[in-house]
């Protein structure tokens, strides 16, 4: 089959749940976003399956008062019922949400591979990049 790269609203959507959910820390909507099998792979380790991918952004995100994941840069390359998506992120993680001058900042680079399921597009594979760190 003839790849094609596009613009898809669809997985800027997906990409887009990712963040509010990290950021609401509404983990369970990882559903929405993760298929039942997917697999992690993270600055906090790695993973698969969606309740151990729930669990462990609840344990890498739960100490922080706020956090804000900017998305960006969103590029999609889609094969059929697969796609592989990129996007850069900048991330802001605020421990004590009385003193926000105290953070931390960091880019990444997040890698999703994606299958089009009865629910629509859902992420089977994401594997995040660091690039630079800030504290």
């Amino acid at each position: 089959m003839h790849s094609t790269t596009t613009q898809s609203p669809a997985f800027s959507h997906l990409v887009s749940r990712l963040g509010h959910a990290l950021d609401s820390g509404s983990y369970d909507n990882f559903r929405e976003v993760f298929t039942a099998e997917a697999s992690i792979r993270t600055p906090g380790g790695e993973q698969q399956g969606i309740e151990r991918i729930i669990g462990q952004a609840a344990a890498s995100h739960d100490d922080y008062d706020v956090t804000q994941h900017l998305f960006g840069d969103v590029h999609t390359e889609v094969d059929g019922d697969r796609a592989t998506v990129t996007a850069n992120a900048i991330v802001t993680l605020v421990p004590d949400a009385e003193q926000p001058e105290m953070h931390r900042m960091l880019g990444a680079r997040y890698g999703f591979d994606a299958v089009h399921t009865d629910a629509g597009w859902r992420f089977d594979r994401m594997a995040i990049t660091p690039l630079w760190s800030r504290e």
